[in-house]
């Protein structure tokens, strides 16, 4: 990952893990939309099909093994009778996040990286736009609407009004809402654009993004394809990315895909406050990649100190090999 950001050519792939916790992801998104949507108070004498935004952002049908009440047995009949028009309509809203006077680690931190970087970004919160303006950004599902133009619009009253009166779903221009990718995809100028990325690029990493469980298989078969045709190194990174980077390995048969298991926010925070500590930018590395290891807070418990002083370990061996010093030739500054 750092050297992704250190060195020229680099792509970073961006999922809804990069922008968390700033904008929920699906499994949190799924019982804010189904609350707001029972909160609307208006539902029809019958089911209504549910569309592929509805099937992705509201909760799965119940689970035999649990518990319900009459109240649950409810809430669930009145889910089915939500409109698609006023479920897209509230995904839009939770979708869009909160205004920051500063740009967010989980971006900031591709601001220090010393070369303009290709972005390949699956978020439609507009945060890779909004605070990374010197780098080129493709946004593959669109861009919703922000926060000052949802109060312009009266958002929460449309709402209620979509639900009403069952309204078409609003039509926002280039904007995908989660959901399966379909194979037009394919022929967008946005996939053009990731595949041309994809193959100028000497390194790429892989953040917060895991394909939409599966759905997003034109994104996915993009990356596959990358990899199966040239050795491109490649890191995941994400609180479970074993599972993935394995799988990725596997079905390209590429064996340079690493796992990097953390968070991205507080790997990104990390990343950045050993940048404002030059003092450390003289040592072999080794105490402070410990410090960073502590500050990533893995989801395993000492997982990213191991990664990352393996790492270390190996590089101050090859650069001793070699005759010169670890000091200096793997810096954080970045």
């Amino acid at each position: 990952m750092l050297d992704a950001l250190a060195k020229s050519r680099s792509c970073a792939m961006l999922g809804a893990g990069a922008s968390w916790p700033i904008v929920p992801i699906v499994h949190e998104l799924r019982p804010l939309v189904a609350k707001r949507g029972l909160a609307t108070g208006a539902f029809p004498a019958v089911r209504i099909p549910r569309d592929a935004v509805g099937a992705t952002v509201l909760p799965r049908p119940r689970m035999a093994d649990r518990i319900w009440t009459e109240r649950d047995d409810l809430e669930e009949e009145l889910l089915h009778r939500l409109t698609p028009g006023a479920v897209q309509a509230i995904a839009v809203s939770f979708l869009a996040p909160r205004p920051y006077q500063w740009a967010p680690p989980q971006y900031e931190v591709f601001n220090h990286s010393r070369y303009r970087m290709a972005i390949i970004n699956y978020n439609t919160d507009g945060l890779a736009d909004r605070h990374l303006p010197s780098h080129l950004i493709v946004n593959v599902h669109g861009t919703g609407l922000i926060q000052a133009e949802l109060e312009a619009l009266d958002w929460e009253h449309c709402i209620d009004s979509f639900q009403e009166f069952d309204g078409p779903p609003i039509v926002i221009p280039n904007l995908f809402l989660p959901q399966p990718e379909p194979e037009t995809l394919k022929s967008s100028l946005a996939y053009r654009k990731v595949r041309r990325m994809l193959r100028g690029a000497d390194r790429l990493a892989i953040v917060g993004y895991s394909f939409g469980d599966n759905d997003d298989r034109v994104g996915k078969e993009a990356v596959i394809s990358a990899l199966g045709n040239r050795p491109l190194p490649v890191v995941v990174v994400q609180p479970n990315a074993y599972e993935l980077a394995g799988a990725l390995a596997e079905e390209a048969r590429h064996s340079a895909v690493h796992p990097l298991s953390v968070y991205w926010e507080s790997f990104s925070s990390a990343v950045i406050a050993s940048v404002t500590r030059p003092r450390w930018k003289v040592c072999n590395h080794q105490q402070h990649c410990a410090l960073l290891a502590a500050a990533a807070t893995p989801l395993v418990s000492g997982g990213l100190k191991t990664v990352i002083l393996a790492a270390v370990r190996r590089r101050t061996a090859r650069f001793s090999d070699r005759g010169h010093q670890a000091s200096g030739m793997w810096s954080f500054a970045l």
